[in-house]
């Protein structure tokens, strides 16, 4: 079933909206706030970007997630969800991985919501005073009001080309922000609420950031939930966390991001970034389509047909059946 929509069908639901900030491409949640506007019978929306696909079973990935997210305690969840989840690096991600955050942060760790000038949090507040105080109880069985799929990192002085992106607000650039590279996420229904609430006001800010630091502001709970990405390349886990967990603290974000300009050639060879040269390959050999020499009819007659573990690909387009010699590529230039 699809929902029609255009430009001005959003604008007209956001008049304070800067004209550029309403811009589809800095805009990319009007039309789910729309939505789910008017849908109230929704609890959660998923921005399914339509160039990804699941190698697996779409329902069992999505309920996966969920349930991740679900389990998840609120005391340093927005320090994990700041860094790629290496398992090599960080170890288990229920007991290890949280006490190095707990090492690396110690009273510094975002706990419930920041005070802003301008911004009422309207979310929930946290049981006791510190996070100290907490034995990792505060959100676990609550319901993530924001899933990403990639790290909820800093986009201050990371040198991401779109990280200056802020509209209405009274801090100005001077928001505390955060941002996921790909917008494919799940959002609750109050998560949406206060998004629309926030553009009411011509409170903005760029696609990739503006539910995840609604959440931040608000003091919601939001999920990276680390799903497998895979590389071409031979990369051990201490590389890894050197080249995606560059920034500050081992974060992703800050200065050294991956996302920065000039820097986000280290996505190439990943099976899940917006500019990445894998997923189109395998995704077609998988569909028994030739690209790159492997796939096709005569290929699998002899080597038998290309399987793939259960993983999500970004960026696929335009999916159809090849002719002999044919060899994906992409013309976006790297930053």
């Amino acid at each position: 079933m699809t929902v029609l929509w255009n430009d001005d069908s959003v604008r007209r639901m956001n008049p304070k909206l800067d004209e550029t900030a309403s811009r589809v491409h800095n805009a990319q949640y009007l039309s789910v706030q729309k939505f789910m506007q008017e849908n109230r019978e929704f609890d959660f929306v998923w921005n399914w970007e339509m160039d990804s696909r699941v190698v697996g079973h779409h329902y069992d990935f999505v309920n996966k997630l969920a349930e991740f997210s679900k389990r998840q305690p609120r005391k340093g969840l927005w320090e994990r969800n700041e860094r790629f989840y290496i398992r090599g690096v960080h170890g288990d991600y229920d007991t290890e991985f949280r006490e190095t955050i707990e090492q690396i942060y110690g009273n510094e760790t975002i706990w419930g919501a920041p005070e802003v000038a301008g911004v009422t949090p309207l979310g929930p507040k946290p049981p006791v005073p510190t996070a100290q105080e907490d034995n990792y109880e505060w959100g676990v069985g609550e319901e993530a009001d924001l899933i990403t799929l990639s790290p909820i990192f800093n986009p201050v002085n990371s040198n991401w080309i779109l990280g200056g992106q802020v509209w209405g607000f009274e801090a100005g650039k001077d928001l505390p922000r955060r941002a996921t590279i790909i917008t494919q996420s799940r959002l609750s229904r109050r998560l949406v609420d206060l998004m629309h609430a926030e553009d009411l006001k011509g409170h903005h800010v760029g696609s990739e950031m503006m539910p995840q630091t609604v959440s931040l502001l608000h003091g919601l709970k939001a999920v990276y939930a680390p799903m497998p990405v895979f590389f071409d390349r031979p990369w051990t886990g201490m590389q890894l966390e050197r080249w995606f967990n560059g920034g500050p603290k081992g974060e992703s974000g800050g200065f050294g991001s991956a996302m920065g300009w000039g820097r986000e050639s280290r996505f190439q060879g990943s099976t899940w970034y917006f500019r990445a040269d894998p997923p189109q390959r395998m995704y077609n050999n998988w569909m028994g389509y030739e690209d790159t020499g492997i796939g096709g009819e005569e290929w699998e007659g002899v080597h038998g047909r290309p399987c793939l573990p259960g993983m999500i690909l970004h960026p696929v387009k335009d999916v159809r059946r090849t002719g002999r010699g044919y060899s994906s590529k992409s013309d976006l230039p790297y930053r």
